[in-house]
């Protein structure tokens, strides 16, 4: 019997997945396509899901763990606005994102009619990063088609083959409210945004459990308060790597 291995980018899959829990099957109000966005919002500060002006920053507590769960390292990060721009007539922001990868980068966002989009991505001009209002429990975040490098083992774990195929990958976002979050010694109503991962190739689908992944937790007109990065042991058990929590923003609260 021949088994099938299927080699990613693992810097692709970081950029791009979030999850951290069980892999569910689409809700019923699923969209099949991206949401798209109508029109930017004039107001960017109030009754959204993450207040944007330039010099609104964002100071994040980061902590490593070892694979047994206890603490490897605690360090500091801060995200914060750099400037805003233009784009089709609409007001973006640039801002800095240490906590996507181990060093900073910058992304374009903006609040619109369905939310928090991002603007930028391969797989699409602008995607929905966190829907707000919320409407769905889920709903589809990016599909993309890529080459992947695609190995075949014997049951001794020899190569018997290896070649290129184009695999199909489906990224999904659940919703789920947290009432009751405690940020600064007050309560709030927060929002957990869980991206899973559909893999399509040669005509198989998986579910990739086991790839790094992250949930990410928004209070509204505050922003980013909470973010876990997962991964999977050899049993498929899931465990949090990595933790940013706030600590301190200038965002007036």
């Amino acid at each position: 019997m021949k088994k099938l291995f299927i080699s990613f980018n693992l810097l692709v899959l970081v950029l791009l997945i979030s999850s951290c829990g069980d892999i569910i099957n689409p809700e019923p109000d699923t969209h099949t396509t991206p949401i798209k966005y109508h029109s930017v919002l004039k107001d960017q500060e109030h009754s959204v899901i993450m207040p944007l002006k330039v010099g609104y920053y964002w100071v994040y507590r980061v902590t490593s763990f070892n694979p047994d769960g206890s603490s490897e390292s605690i360090s500091y990060d801060t995200t914060f606005v750099k400037k805003d721009t233009l784009i089709d007539g609409c007001k973006w922001f640039i801002l800095s994102d240490p906590g996507a990868t181990d060093w900073v980068i910058y992304r374009c966002l903006t609040n619109t009619d369905i939310g928090l989009c991002s603007n930028g991505s391969k797989c699409l001009g602008s995607l929905l990063r966190a829907e707000y209002p919320v409407k769905h429990k889920t709903y589809l975040y990016c599909d993309e088609e890529y080459p992947t490098q695609v190995r075949y083992y014997d049951d001794d774990g020899n190569l018997i083959d290896q070649r290129i195929v184009y695999a199909t990958t489906n990224l999904w976002i659940d919703i789920q409210k947290i009432s009751g979050y405690s940020l600064f010694y007050n309560s709030f109503d927060c929002f957990k945004y869980i991206m899973w991962v559909e893999l399509k190739a040669e005509t198989k689908v998986q579910f990739a459990k086991d790839y790094p992944s992250a949930n990410e937790y928004f209070i509204p007109n505050i922003g980013l308060v909470r973010k876990e990065y997962c991964t999977s042991d050899s049993l498929r058990n899931l465990k949090m790597y990595r933790l940013r929590e706030l600590i301190y923003t200038n965002v007036k609260i």
